[in-house]
């Protein structure tokens, strides 16, 4: 059986806003203490009172305050960011004849973007139009969506190693009201696929968020 304290402070670490808004005591406690009074009660296995969270909270909040906050450590591990556009993306349903057209696509692979997931059903593909009107010849594609914007994040290896970078950038996203088509990542960059007109938006978000500027 945890106690309390261990409890709160294992659901705030799991979740990068909650780490973020109390160590910037940015924090209402009683209402994350609503929020998390079922789970933290579940945590303990027993009958918590709000109040216990609200102090269990408050002296985790200044033991957070005296570290490096959570935004912190991604904008020091941040490079730089790169936008794209236009950017087509389909969706294809999976079987052998497309996964072999997909091989014959990656063969002539050119200085352009080109991603492709392959999921149990479905395979999505991202690209840039000049893979466009061959995908549209090899693929039996049942979905496209043109003219669609690419915001690539560039961060370094150290960031690999911290949990939540793409829950916490994407929520950053969610709370701005700005809509991911999809999300592609690889091991040292992070994909945002968007409208474009909520590029510019999407842009500004981040660099005020983190201080990142645009590359090249």
């Amino acid at each position: 059986m945890l106690a309390i304290s261990t409890a709160v402070e294992r659901k705030v670490l799991e979740n990068p806003f909650l780490f973020e808004v109390l160590s910037q005591k940015l924090a209402n406690l009683s209402k994350i203490s609503e929020a998390i009074h079922k789970d933290i009660e579940n945590r303990t296995q027993k009958t918590v009172n709000r109040g216990s969270i609200v102090v269990a909270l408050a002296r985790l909040s200044k033991k957070l305050q005296r570290k490096q906050s959570w935004s912190r450590i991604v904008k020091s591990n941040l490079k730089d960011l790169n936008v794209k556009a236009p950017i087509w993306q389909f969706v294809v349903d999976k079987d052998m004849a497309a996964l072999k057209s997909i091989s014959a696509i990656q063969e002539r692979l050119v200085s352009e973007f080109l991603s492709f997931t392959v999921g149990e059903k479905e395979i999505n593909v991202v690209c840039s139009p000049s893979y466009v009107k061959e995908i549209r010849e090899r693929l039996p594609y049942k979905q496209e969506i043109p003219n669609l914007a690419l915001l690539t994040i560039h961060f370094n290896e150290k960031l690999v190693q911290t949990p939540g970078l793409i829950y916490y950038i994407s929520s950053l996203m969610f709370l701005n009201n700005i809509n991911l088509t999809e999300i592609i990542s690889t091991y040292t960059e992070l994909n945002l696929v968007i409208k474009p007109d909520m590029l510019e938006k999407a842009v500004n978000v981040l660099i005020h968020q983190f201080g990142i500027g645009m590359g090249r």
